[in-house]
């Protein structure tokens, strides 16, 4: 009945998504984004994805079957269906400065080498923190609260938020 990528089906295309928000998506695997072919290659940054489904067992947000796939400043939250990012064991996706949680299903699920300065609900990617949103629930505010553990949490990042400010505040870089 659903396909796959609610949103974005990558079947070896070069994609690149900055300062972006997904929500309401639904698909067989990969709510928001399916990526299939060994050539295929995905570069998402500055993005949230939240409130996506997964009707299958991959990737309520992000299913990673093939290609490479960066991500850096994502956050992937209240997905439901599957874990929010799935990975098939690919040496060649790595996850930056990124928060993954509240995902009714999972946070991350497959083998991920290449990560770092992550909050990750389960722990395997980064620590298991509440990244303590504003309102995560029927607000959708996924802004961070004061004492958040994710602010001024990495010591790199990319110069613009998702709201389009400067990076960094204090010397170090939120998530």
């Amino acid at each position: 009945e659903y396909g796959t990528g609610g949103g974005i089906h990558n079947d070896g295309r070069d994609i690149y998504l900055d300062h972006t928000v997904f929500f309401d998506n639904i698909a067989h695997n990969g709510g928001v984004l399916y990526q299939l072919n060994p050539d295929a290659y995905s570069q998402v940054q500055n993005s949230l994805l939240y409130r996506n489904t997964a009707m299958g067992d991959r990737g309520a947000g992000i299913r990673i079957y093939q290609g490479y796939f960066h991500g850096e400043h994502l956050t992937l939250a209240n997905n439901s269906g599957a874990p929010a990012l799935s990975t098939s064991g690919r040496d060649n996706i790595e996850i930056f400065n990124s928060i993954i949680w509240g995902n009714l299903d999972g946070g991350f699920d497959g083998t991920l080498p290449i990560h770092g300065c992550n909050i990750d609900q389960e722990g395997s990617i980064g620590v298991d923190s509440d990244p303590l949103f504003l309102d995560s629930g029927v607000g959708d505010d996924y802004h961070l609260q004061y004492g958040s553990p994710a602010i001024d949490g990495c010591t790199t990042g990319l110069p613009l938020d998702l709201d389009g400010l400067h990076r960094p505040l204090n010397g170090l870089f939120d998530m």
